[in-house]
């Protein structure tokens, strides 16, 4: 998926963009902003592939950010955009480092195609394709956060991209229990290395079921306390530029390592069941993520356990949220953590299997998946 990050000061420029780049299949906007403030914050943690940058903006000019941007590893492919006309100008921005110089009013045609151009040639000349990645929060337990964590995680590596799965439960996570996989090296291993001012993340992460690496609990719930505030951001960051895809199974608790995990992600999905408990939490839950005021690019939430008799409580979660997937209750998949073989795994065509797939697929941009 080309993630594209749009700054221009005029509104219905950014309409007729957004109006364009919808209905490619292969892109996105993750974010937009009308002037320059904030710009570079912001595309250090969306990570976009391609910036559609406006030449004159209030704040200053376009040409001035593109420079920047252009000392930066992994920065974005940047596509200048202007009415001006003279050749001076097409000069001046190609010489601050953009790929592409638009003429405005540009056709939808046109636009894409310098899209993905120039999304290519950023990545065949050195830029760095930075991960995406999904935070999932439980808005209770026994809600199925885990297992969709790892059965999505699982999913992307069987679809051959390479992903990373983090724990984010540093005291009692499962998920290299759930997935029957052994370890030596774990957060706390990180936290060690992290003190000594290296920051390889990739060499603490477990190897599991289809070359999927995951990031383990402490082996001791003491040891957690080595874990301090800063190092999970260093973590993502060590692997962004390693993996297509970053799973983050975050614990319900807040704390710092909690929010520096979800602040690292673009999307954060919330994982509820239609119990009274689990509507409630979802409630409390979403006000409390209003009031950290991440931007991510999509809050989305997942239904599990969802019977029939559960329709009008979805109706109401719809209305409310929206709701991203209905994973239906499947027995089998709780007997499967238990024998160490995941449900995604051992019955691919299980209706539970069936929507993971789904997701996945439309994740990676709506990509067939065959079984």
């Amino acid at each position: 998926m080309i993630r594209v990050y749009v700054v221009d000061d005029d509104a219905v420029t950014r309409d007729v963009i957004r109006g364009m780049i919808q209905i490619e299949p292969d892109m996105e906007i993750i974010g937009e902003s009308d002037c320059l403030e904030g710009v570079i914050e912001t595309v250090t943690r969306l990570r976009p592939s391609v910036l559609l940058l406006d030449l004159q903006l209030p704040d200053g000019d376009g040409t001035d950010l593109a420079e920047k941007l252009a000392h930066m590893p992994g920065a974005p492919g940047v596509i200048m955009m202007s009415v001006q006309k003279d050749v001076a100008f097409l000069r001046k921005a190609m010489q601050a480092g953009a790929r592409d110089y638009l003429l405005k009013p540009f056709a939808s045609g046109e636009l894409v195609d310098s899209i993905r151009r120039v999304n290519t040639e950023t990545l065949s000349k050195g830029g760095t394709r930075q991960a995406e990645r999904i935070a999932v929060l439980s808005c209770r337990g026994g809600a199925g956060g885990s297992s969709f964590s790892i059965s999505l995680a699982l999913q992307l590596a069987s679809m051959g991209k390479r992903t990373a799965l983090i724990d984010g439960d540093l005291y009692m996570g499962d998920v290299a229990f759930l997935l029957n996989t052994p370890y030596e090296l774990n957060w706390t291993s990180w936290a060690n290395e992290c003190l000594s001012g290296t920051v390889d993340g990739e060499r603490y992460l477990a190897l599991g079921p289809k070359d999927l690496m995951i990031m383990p609990t402490a082996k001791n719930p003491v040891q957690a306390e080595l874990v301090k505030s800063g190092m999970g951001d260093r973590l993502i960051e060590s692997l962004s530029d390693r993996f297509d895809y970053i799973v983050v199974d975050l614990h319900r608790n807040f704390g710092d390592i909690t929010i520096e995990l979800a602040e690292g992600c673009q999307r954060i999905w919330l994982v509820t069941d239609c119990s009274c408990t689990g509507v409630k939490n979802l409630h409390l839950v979403t006000g409390l993520l209003d009031q950290l005021r991440i931007s991510w690019i999509e809050r989305g939430v997942i239904v599990n356990k969802a019977e029939r008799e559960d329709r009008s409580i979805v109706e109401k979660i719809q209305r409310e949220y929206g709701v991203k997937g209905l994973l239906p209750f499947d027995e089998k998949l709780e007997k499967g953590w238990l024998k160490g073989e995941p449900l995604i795994l051992s019955q691919p065509r299980s209706p539970y299997s069936k929507v993971i797939r789904e997701i996945a697929s439309e994740l990676v941009g709506k990509e067939k998946v065959s079984l």
